[in-house]
């Protein structure tokens, strides 16, 4: 599998050198969670964890996203199998993920337990990337972080200039700052005291409405 991965990167690599340098017009920027930020909180440390990864661009562009192959590695966690989700060639309305329906190839595959990738290529080398300040969910990961101790772990893209290959020709660079934190489990004392409040405030809400 790990053969597999090397021979994509190197011939993506190869496939830029005869297109050209890079598209500096703009970057892609990847972003993960909810809030669609840099980290996202994953809670106490356990299985069945999900990381969902957007993607968009900090600058507006006419050029197309011809195809990715974006090699990431996990500081910490266990990818787990299958390792998530990504767009399909197919396409439905169920399934809202960046470029579905306009793929030839859409794959997430595993190499390790700490590195998986992600291999696209586009309907005729032209995706439109989402309008600036906006991003469309590219794809999930399923992982399960048992064991890990509280704290950041980083999300490396391991070749931030060389992953997205532009429909004319260039590089498209992206970000690569990406992490996820363990947090506590709170502590019974805490969820206590915020049932405690909870109550409180309805009580004395009650008591205000029936002096009105």
């Amino acid at each position: 599998m790990s053969c597999i991965f090397r021979n994509l990167r190197v011939s993506f690599a190869v496939l830029a050198v005869f297109a050209g340098a890079m598209d500096s017009s703009a970057a892609i920027v990847i972003s993960v969670g909810a809030a669609r930020s840099t980290n996202v909180d994953l809670g106490p440390a356990g299985a069945g964890k999900q990381i969902d990864f957007f993607i968009g661009q900090d600058a507006a562009s006419s050029d197309l996203v011809a195809g990715a192959v974006a090699d990431f590695i996990l500081a910490g966690g266990l990818i787990v199998d299958p390792p998530g989700q990504v767009g399909s060639i197919s396409g439905t309305a169920a399934d809202p993920f960046f470029g579905s329906g306009n793929l030839s190839t859409s794959t997430i595959n595993f190499s390790s337990s700490s590195q998986f990738l992600i291999n696209q290529e586009f309907t005729n080398a032209a995706q439109v990337l989402p309008e600036v300040g906006s991003s469309a969910r590219w794809f999930v990961l399923d992982l399960d972080t048992t064991g890990l101790a509280d704290g950041t772990y980083a999300i490396e893209l391991v070749s931030p200039d060389g992953s997205f290959l532009s429909s004319v020709g260039g590089l498209i660079s992206a970000n690569n700052n990406l992490s996820f934190t363990v947090s506590p489990v709170p502590e019974p004392s805490s969820v206590a005291m915020f049932a405690y409040l909870s109550v409180a405030a309805g009580w004395r809400f009650s008591r205000r409405k029936r002096t009105a």
